[in-house]
């Protein structure tokens, strides 16, 4: 009897156990939907991008229906329209990590807008791989943007990557997918320093260090951009590749713009340097494009210790005609320098008396 009793209570009692798992279970499967219904919904939500942190003169921030005047410490979110006025420049410095602002965050990205720029923040987010991925849409104006993102030097990325390889882990750094676009081209970028200008009929796309892809929207060519270089795209594609000396470099980074802005008129010479064939891409693919060139070039630099194409080093430049000849001059290659030299011609014969 006692026996039949314990073996029943045995029974009810897993019964129980077994309801209560059940119920458990639902209850973290609940709770695990619930967590990530909460993340999606956060991350369709517009996140803060960065602040202000230099306003001269006056410029206003459209959000939706809302309107803002700027000001420094006004934090820009994803989606904002701003529109800079008159005789006016504002400064932006994107926070490292979007959506996270931090006091004293170490090289961050910073925007510098001249005055009568109009510029939607597109997207600022970290994707679920760990990169941060910036899209920004230019419609006038200029935009100066010192690319960062937290970056660590490179001698830094091959420090920890060594120790990483030697402790027999792997070693990822964190990529900045960093865009520009405008009416007639995309720039894409993984650090470097840049500007571009926006006219009626043009854009100009100004390197001051590392390199810069462009893709043109009407043909879908892609151009590489090297350190001190300006390209102009119009509304038929590529147009010249200029080298910027200082009056071009000036004349992009001063604050003032004009619909007749062009600072091909200061460039003294056409570079050579952009390649004549690119394979043509469909405008389906804007942006991945560009993104597909950095991975191949940032895949190669991980692969070995070779410098980062986005350092400060100069690129080989083509010789220009009509340069000097010898020492890497200029022009049509010549015909090639025989190994030995002709005998000189026999004397003439002696004067007849």
């Amino acid at each position: 009897m006692k026996r039949a009793a314990i073996l029943i209570a045995l029974v009810l009692f897993a019964f129980q156990a077994s309801a209560w798992g059940e119920a458990a279970g639902k209850k973290r499967a609940e709770l695990d939907t619930a967590k990530k219904a909460e993340a999606a919904a956060e991350a369709k939500q517009p996140q803060e991008a960065g602040k202000v942190t230099k306003l001269e003169g006056t410029a206003e921030i459209f959000r939706g229906e809302d309107k803002f005047p700027a000001a420094v410490g006004f934090v820009v979110r994803e989606g904002d329209r701003i529109e800079v006025a008159a005789k006016s420049y504002m400064e932006i410095t994107l926070f490292n990590v979007p959506g996270k602002p931090a006091d004293g965050e170490k090289n961050p990205t910073v925007l510098t807008l001249s005055e009568n720029a109009k510029l939607t923040i597109k997207a600022r987010r970290v994707e679920p791989s760990g990169d941060i991925t910036t899209q920004l849409e230019l419609k006038e104006g200029k935009l100066g943007s010192n690319v960062k993102d937290g970056r660590k030097a490179g001698w830094k990325e091959r420090r920890d990557r060594a120790r990483a390889r030697a402790r027999g882990r792997s070693y990822r750094v964190t990529r900045s997918n960093y865009q520009v676009k405008t009416p007639t081209a995309i720039a894409g970028v993984r650090g470097t320093e840049f500007i571009v200008a926006v006219t009626p009929t043009k854009t100009f796309v100004y390197v001051k260090s590392g390199r810069v892809w462009v893709k043109d929207l009407v043909k879908g060519e892609i151009r590489t951009v090297g350190r001190k270089r300006l390209l102009e795209i119009g509304m038929n594609g590529f147009g010249t590749m200029f080298k910027a000396d200082a009056p071009v470099e000036e004349s992009m980074g001063s604050h003032s713009f004009s619909p007749d802005f062009n600072p091909a008129r200061y460039a003294a010479k056409p570079s050579m340097e952009m390649p004549g064939a690119e394979p043509e891409v469909g405008e389906e693919t804007v942006g991945k494009d560009v993104e597909d060139k950095m991975d191949q070039t940032r895949a190669t630099q991980d692969s070995s210790d070779v410098p980062d194409p986005t350092s400060n080093v100069e690129p080989a430049i083509a010789p220009e005609p009509g340069g000097e000849t010898g020492g890497g001059g200029g022009g049509e290659p010549g015909p090639p320098e025989p190994e030995t030299l002709p005998d000189p011609p026999p004397p003439p014969p002696p004067p007849q008396g």
